[in-house]
């Protein structure tokens, strides 16, 4: 006996309303296994990559690595932060600890870091870190943008300036969260003309590219690496010279490369 016209109709709204539900409880499974993966430290992220074309997609997603370095980031019992020592006897070295241990154990211990540059026979410093990134500098004028955890680093073009060859250099390293890119400034000043000119360099990691921007030529100078704070990077400013010295701080928005007195 055939099936009527009428029973048909009621397989075909069955059929449609269990392939409505398992599309449902496919996405519950897909977003429960997505709040499970942002909660992964990233050496396991790394691994579980490869299980599915469609774990790939999403750990490799801008917007994925974006909330997982929030969430990581905001852990309140520093788990996923560590302090990176450099020592200077017997030999240059980095080295890092958990910052968990260090605050909540009584022994902590160091671990030699394996980054680029260490066997080059200059000693190496760390001029920044923000979101996973170091930024590496040594004697050599040798940069590297470098990420630990996965293992791998850029090598930057050195850039050109017009200061001179006696040059001190300060460094500063951020990211720039409107346009999603990590920018490093270079400060250089003649060290025969201190006061008479300081010349800026900018990279962006985005473009791979330095590109010289203006600095307000006035009486202050900037004082040591600039430090990275809510988008900006800071620095100590000073005008004259001994105790005599008026201080004061100067910050550089990566995003808008504005210069501004902090008030």
């Amino acid at each position: 006996m055939l099936p009527s016209k009428e029973q048909n109709g009621e397989n075909s709204e069955v059929k449609h309303e269990n392939s409505e539900v398992d599309e449902q409880k496919n996405l519950i499974c897909f977003d429960l296994i997505i709040e499970i993966l942002f909660r992964l430290p990233v050496k396991s992220l790394l691994r579980f990559r490869f299980v599915l074309k469609t774990w790939l997609a999403l750990i490799c997603s801008p917007k994925f690595i974006k909330s997982h370095i929030i969430l990581s980031s905001n852990k309140k019992d520093y788990t996923n932060h560590r302090l990176m020592l450099r020592t200077v006897h017997p030999e240059n070295n980095l080295k890092d600890c958990s910052l968990k241990s260090l605050l909540y154990k009584f022994f902590t211990e160091e671990s030699d870091m394996d980054y680029p540059m260490k066997n080059c026979g200059r000693y190496s410093l760390a001029k920044g870190s923000i979101n996973g990134f170091i930024y590496l500098v040594n004697m050599a004028k040798k940069l590297y943008l470098w990420n630990p955890t996965i293992r791998k680093y850029r090598k930057l073009l050195y850039f050109k300036t017009k200061v001179g060859d006696v040059v001190h250099i300060l460094y500063g390293f951020g990211y720039d969260e409107i346009h999603d890119d990590y920018k490093i400034a270079s400060i250089c000043t003649n060290i025969c003309r201190q006061h008479d000119f300081q010349e800026v360099n900018i990279y962006s990691l985005k473009n791979d590219s330095w590109q010289r921007t203006d600095y307000p030529q006035n009486e202050t100078r900037l004082i040591s690496s600039g430090k990275f704070v809510n988008g900006k990077l800071h620095w100590a400013t000073s005008a004259g010279l001994g105790y005599e010295r008026g201080w004061s701080i100067t910050s550089f928005d990566l995003a808008d490369a504005k210069w501004r007195k902090v008030e």
